[in-house]
């Protein structure tokens, strides 16, 4: 099974659409979404609705759980939180109800482990060690469950490797998975990457290969920032993408 897996879509219509061209190109057999459809960027409702027509499984990250109103945006920024608000006026009904029963930010499925922010924690950022070794910990009390887990939320592509003592840290194009280590792995952000680098940014994963492959797309970044002008939050917003962070 070769799966593509994104994540942090952020309501970034034309980096949704070059980065699922991609896919097709490469005819992974399914797609996954970690979260965060929508957020941040002009066309919420145009990703969900592809999304949805696409029957993508996804689940519920930190943005999309406010977006439909089961949280308010307590621990978002004033820019987040305006751009959160804003969205959440502009989904359309069926959108709205389509992200209200996605599933919580941790499902398993055959071969991986999905969840959005940590293993134990939608909000939690996995970027320093003790973070990251707690989800280590905890996967290893499920031996029954897939050693490799996809995390989204902090928008920078990564593979941590955890060996039972150490844990390792991988930012390769191509990696190859070992069957004794523990795995979190993160595909980068489509639609608001902040590793430096404005491309579009997914994964693929064979399962049979036990291969990742880490992909970065050009999109047409003028036009999403075009958009964004008229937005009162959206000027911040606009630049960071160029910048990549």
């Amino acid at each position: 099974m070769i799966y593509a897996i994104i994540s942090d879509i952020h309501s970034n219509l034309e980096a949704l659409q070059v980065v699922l061209a991609k896919i097709d190109e490469i005819e992974a057999e399914r797609v996954i979404c970690l979260g965060d459809i929508v957020g941040y960027y002009s066309n919420p409702n145009e990703c969900v609705d592809l999304i949805r027509s696409r029957k993508i499984l996804c689940i519920m990250g930190n943005h999309d759980i406010v977006a439909c109103g089961k949280m308010e945006p307590v621990f978002f920024n004033p820019t987040a939180s305006r751009a959160i608000l804003w969205t959440r006026d502009q989904l359309t009904p069926e959108n709205k109800k389509f992200i209200e029963e996605l599933s919580d930010a941790h499902i398993v499925v055959p071969h991986l482990r999905m969840v959005h922010g940590s293993i134990l924690d939608r909000d939690e950022y996995l970027l320093f060690k003790p973070e990251i070794e707690r989800s280590f910990r905890e996967m290893a009390k499920y031996p029954e469950l897939p050693k490799v887990s996809f995390f989204g939320h902090t928008h920078r592509k990564v593979c941590y490797e955890f060996d039972g003592i150490n844990i390792y840290s991988s930012k390769n194009e191509r990696y190859r998975l070992r069957p004794d280590a523990y795995y979190l792995i993160n595909p980068g952000s489509v639609g608001q990457p902040r590793d430096g680098d404005p491309k579009a940014a997914f994964l693929t994963f064979d399962t049979d290969e036990q291969e990742v492959v880490f992909y970065r797309i050009p999109y047409d970044i003028d036009q999403t920032v075009k958009k964004m002008q008229d937005l009162d939050f959206g000027e911040v917003l606009a630049k960071r993408l160029y910048r990549g962070q």
